[in-house]
C-alpha cells in the first residue's frame, strides 16, 4: 500500500511540474486564439536597473535602411515622447514596409541595462511585429563586436540567424528587453511589417544605462573614497595598537592576580608555611597532605 502511495504522489509531483514547465506565461482565455505569441501584460513591468541609469537614448540621432519615413520623422523616435501609442497620423513613425532596421547613436559607449520598444498599436485589435531583431554594437556598420540581445524570427527570414524569442503584441506597456548591462554604442532594431500593417510604425526607442564616462567617474570617486578609508585607518593606528595594548596588559594583571589569590588559599602555600611554623606546628607538605605512594 505504501509504494502504491509513493508511486500516486511522484506521478502527481510530475504531472503538475510537468504543467507549469509548459504552461504559457498568460492565462489560457487571453491567448486561445493566438497561441504563437504573447498578448499584452495587464499593467507596465518593472524594470530594476542600478542607482545613475536613466534613459541615455533622448535626443539621440537616428538613421535608418528605409530611408526617410512615409509617416513622421525619424528625430520622434527618440523625442522622449511615448504616450501617443494609440494616436492617429503625425504622433508615430512610419518606416516603410519589407525588412529594415532603424539604429540609435548613444553618442558615447555606455553599459546597457535594458531597451523598451514602443510600437504603434491600434486600439481595435492586436498588432504583432514580425521579425524583430535587437543587436547591440560598438561599430556603426555592426561588423563586430555584435550582440544579440533579442530575436523573434524564428524562420530566419532577416538572415541573421533563427530566434528563440516569442513574438509579441505591441500595447501601451511596450516591449521591454533585459540586456544584462552589456557594453555598446549602437542599438539597431530590425523589423519586417507586422500582422495587420505591412509596415513598420515605432513611437518611441528607449535604452536605459550609464554612459561608461561616468560610470569611470563613479568607480574612481569610489576608489577615492576608499583611498580615504586606508588614509583614516593609518591614521588612526597607533591608538588602536595602545589600546589593544592596554587591554593585553589588564588581561594579563587579572590573570596573575586570580593566579596568586588561588596559591594564598592553598594549604602547603608559601603563606600556609609559614602561618603554621609561627604557629609552632610542623609544616605540612604535598605529601602529608595527600599521603606517600
Amino acid at each position: 500500500m505504501r509504494i502504491l502511495l509513493t508511486i500516486g504522489c511522484v506521478f502527481t509531483v510530475s504531472l503538475i511540474h510537468t504543467l507549469t514547465a509548459y504552461a504559457s506565461p498568460w492565462p489560457i482565455e487571453q491567448n486561445k486564439d493566438n497561441p504563437w505569441f504573447d498578448v499584452p501584460p495587464k499593467e507596465m513591468p518593472v524594470l530594476s536597473v542600478s542607482e545613475g541609469t536613466t534613459n541615455i537614448a533622448v535626443g539621440k540621432p537616428v538613421t535608418s535602411s528605409y530611408g526617410a519615413p512615409c509617416v513622421g520623422e525619424l528625430e520622434q523616435i527618440t523625442d522622449g515622447d511615448k504616450e501617443s501609442v494609440f494616436y492617429d497620423e503625425g504622433h508615430y513613425v512610419d518606416l516603410g514596409p519589407g525588412k529594415g532596421w532603424v539604429q540609435v547613436d548613444l553618442g558615447t559607449s555606455a553599459v546597457i541595462d535594458a531597451v523598451w520598444l514602443w510600437y504603434r498599436s491600434p486600439i481595435e485589435a492586436y498588432e504583432v511585429p514580425n521579425d524583430v531583431i535587437v543587436q547591440i554594437s560598438s561599430s556603426r556598420e555592426f561588423t563586430h563586436d555584435l550582440t544579440t540581445v533579442f530575436n523573434t524570427d524564428l524562420d530566419n527570414t532577416l538572415g541573421l540567424g533563427v530566434g528563440r524569442d516569442r513574438p509579441f503584441a505591441s500595447s501601451r506597456f511596450g516591449k521591454l528587453i533585459r540586456c544584462n548591462s552589456l557594453n555598446g554604442r549602437y542599438v539597431r532594431v530590425w523589423g519586417n511589417g507586422g500582422q495587420r500593417s505591412t509596415t513598420v510604425q515605432f513611437v518611441e526607442i528607449e535604452v536605459y544605462g550609464i554612459p561608461s564616462a561616468k560610470l569611470a567617474i563613479t568607480k574612481s570617486n569610489s576608489r577615492v573614497q576608499a583611498s580615504r578609508f586606508r588614509i583614516f585607518c593609518w591614521y588612526y593606528l597607533p591608538v588602536i595598537v595602545l589600546l589593544v595594548a592596554i587591554g593585553v596588559f589588564w588581561w594579563l594583571s587579572r590573570r596573575r592576580q586570580f593566579r596568586d589569590n588561588r596559591n594564598e588559599g592553598s594549604l602547603y602555600s608559601p603563606q600556609h608555611i609559614a602561618q603554621q611554623a609561627a604557629d609552632g606546628k610542623t609544616p605540612e607538605t604535598p605529601h602529608q597532605i595527600h599521603g606517600d605512594r
